[in-house]
Parts: structure tokens; C-alpha cells; sequence
């Protein structure tokens, strides 16, 4: 029964990948861009075997105006905290026909984003 479990999860999880690379790749098309700033950053650690902390990643929320003039905001996690400064600006990837729906926004951290740099 938990092997059916397990893999139930899995085609979920790559299903909802399919969907989401689906409607970035649409965007990349037909969405809008707009700049966004980083209006808050919250930095994740890990710990290893020595007591030693490192950088694990981040979760930015970012705030950016959409077509119609509305500030919005979307939260994203992004491994390479590096990159990321709060106050720092961005690119927002959205759909004007569909403003409310969290899951057809994409940030990207990076200046000239490739299609996977959308998250």
C-alpha cells in the first residue's frame, strides 16, 4: 500500500511539472514581463556533520504591478541565494487574462533569463 502511495505522488508531482513548464513555455510566448523588486528575502541554512552552516537557498516574496495597474506580490524558493538582494530587482513573467492565479506568474533572479530560469 505505500509503494501505491509512493507512486501515486510521484506522477502527481511530475504532472504538476508538465503543467507548470507548459504554461511557462506559453508565457514565454504570449505572457507579459514586467520588473519586480525582491520585498522580502528569508534566507534558509543547513547544518552539516562538523556544526558548520551553509546557505541552503531562499524564499523571496516579490511585488510587481500587473496590466491593469494592480501591485501584486508572488513568493518563490530559489537555490542560489547568492544572487538575491533584497530590495533587488527582477523579472516578472504573468498572464494578463488570468491575474489572480499564482501559478501562471514566473520570476526570474537572473538579468537574461533562459526558458528553466523561470520559477
Amino acid at each position: 500500500m505505500l509503494s501505491l502511495l509512493l507512486v501515486w505522488s510521484a506522477v502527481r508531482a511530475e504532472r504538476r511539472g508538465a503543467a507548470s513548464a507548459a504554461t511557462r513555455d506559453r508565457l514565454l510566448i504570449e505572457g507579459l514581463r514586467t520588473t519586480g523588486t525582491i520585498s522580502e528575502l528569508r534566507i534558509h541554512y543547513s547544518s552539516d556533520d562538523s556544526g558548520g552552516r551553509h546557505v541552503a537557498g531562499a524564499t523571496a516574496t516579490v511585488t510587481y504591478v500587473d496590466a491593469a495597474g494592480t501591485r501584486r506580490w508572488v513568493t518563490r524558493k530559489y537555490a542560489d541565494a547568492s544572487v538575491l538582494v533584497q530590495g533587488g530587482e527582477v523579472q516578472v513573467l504573468h498572464d494578463p487574462a488570468r491575474p489572480d492565479d499564482d501559478d501562471s506568474v514566473f520570476v526570474s533572479f537572473l538579468r537574461e533569463p533562459a526558458a528553466l530560469d523561470w520559477v
